[in-house]
């Protein structure tokens, strides 16, 4: 959303809305009404994206150390001090 809603109205009346069992459409509506009913001082822009994908469950893994080839070549920057 733009600053003209999120400085409208707070995080718990959004929140609110955002949980109700309306349609995007709905709650779309429902924010720019609220933010207007506050002052609706600026331009009001929001934009609502339904999610309707299974979740994925991914393994954490390490990272990797890949080492390229002209980086081992290299004297390292203490090695050239103690010498």
């Amino acid at each position: 959303c733009s600053d003209g809603l999120s400085d409208m109205i707070n995080n718990k009346v959004i929140t609110s809305i955002l949980t109700s069992n309306k349609t995007l459409k709905q709650k779309g509506k429902a924010l720019i009404d609220a933010a207007n009913e506050a002052g609706g001082k600026d331009n009001i822009t929001v934009v609502l994206v339904e999610n309707n994908k299974e979740p994925q469950i991914l393994e954490a893994t390490k990272p990797v150390t890949v080492f390229k080839k002209n980086d081992e070549d290299k004297p390292h920057e203490n090695a050239e001090r103690e010498a």
